[in-house]
């Protein structure tokens, strides 16, 4: 999982981002986050981007960047080009991707500004991952203009729309190996991915390798983690059975560690051991 701030850059800290990272890391499932948040200039931990991602060994790239966006703070170009090429040259010296991480509204001028950095200002397509990209179709055309050329966008799925903008971004050309699925946590639970998932290849038949590939493969493609997003020697153990005909979870493997077993879970937070708290799994058993 990532982790970023979005438009409470305020109340809810970079600090407190970073130690539910390290929390979830320290329980076996695998954890970054983005330096920033909405604003530009970002928040950061050490004074820049860049140094967070040289010295905080959870910080893979920057965002949530809002654009188009009545909550962002109007970026220029010239501050999104700094913004984006401090993240690189982070990413250069610190070996992680180095990407900005862009949430994009539904003001006018949709991708334009990411355009303009890719044609003004010569920043690699592969360099620019925006998110929330289905809000209506003229954005999703754009973003599927983007996607032939390099940039990999990135669905939400908190409207559970998720089978008509797989069925829109392929029939308009989308590169399929450049789309990937979130679940914007914050308002929904991060089971709606699976579910939404499970959607596209039951209900409307659309090919499973292809379909999985949306929050596995390309989401490791672009962050660039070399051992995630497939099964095959020397790639993390990170595993997950699914029941053949219901695509309902069975097993999870993370790092090694078995979480649920048979459909149910296995391990607690640490943090429950001397605790009346419960954790109950949900979804289809």
């Amino acid at each position: 999982m990532v982790g970023c701030l979005g438009v409470d850059t305020t109340t809810k800290t970079l600090a407190g981002l970073l130690a539910k990272a390290k929390a979830f890391n320290d329980e076996g499932i695998t954890a970054f986050i983005y330096s920033g948040g909405y604003d530009v200039p970002p928040v950061t931990l050490t004074g820049s981007v860049r140094t967070d991602m040289l010295m905080v060994p959870e910080v893979i790239g920057a965002g949530e960047v809002a654009i188009a966006d009545a909550r962002s703070t109007a970026p220029t170009l010239d501050q999104l080009d700094r913004l984006v090429r401090d993240a690189y040259v982070g990413g250069l010296l610190s070996r992680k991707c180095g990407i900005t991480h862009f949430h994009v509204g539904d003001e006018p001028g949709r991708l334009s500004l990411l355009r303009s950095l890719i044609d003004e200002r010569s920043i690699a397509p592969a360099l620019l991952y925006p998110t929330h990209v289905e809000r209506n179709e003229a954005l999703m055309l754009e973003a599927i203009e983007l996607s032939r050329r390099g940039v990999t966008v990135d669905v939400d799925t908190v409207e559970r729309d998720l089978p008509h903008w797989l069925k829109f971004y392929s029939d308009n050309g989308g590169d399929l190996q450049r789309m990937t699925v979130s679940s914007d946590a914050a308002l929904n639970s991060p089971a709606t991915v699976l579910s939404q998932l499970r959607e596209c290849i039951l209900q409307h038949r659309h090919p499973f390798d292809m379909v999985l590939a949306l929050a596995t493969a390309n989401t490791a493609t672009v962050l660039k983690l070399d051992a995630k997003g497939r099964l095959a020697p020397g790639m993390d153990a990170d595993v997950l059975l699914l029941d053949a005909r219901s695509l309902d979870v069975r097993v999870v493997i993370a790092r090694g560690r078995r979480l649920v077993e048979d459909g149910r879970l296995c391990q607690h937070e640490a943090f429950l051991h001397n605790s009346n708290r419960e954790v109950t799994l949900h979804g289809r058993q």
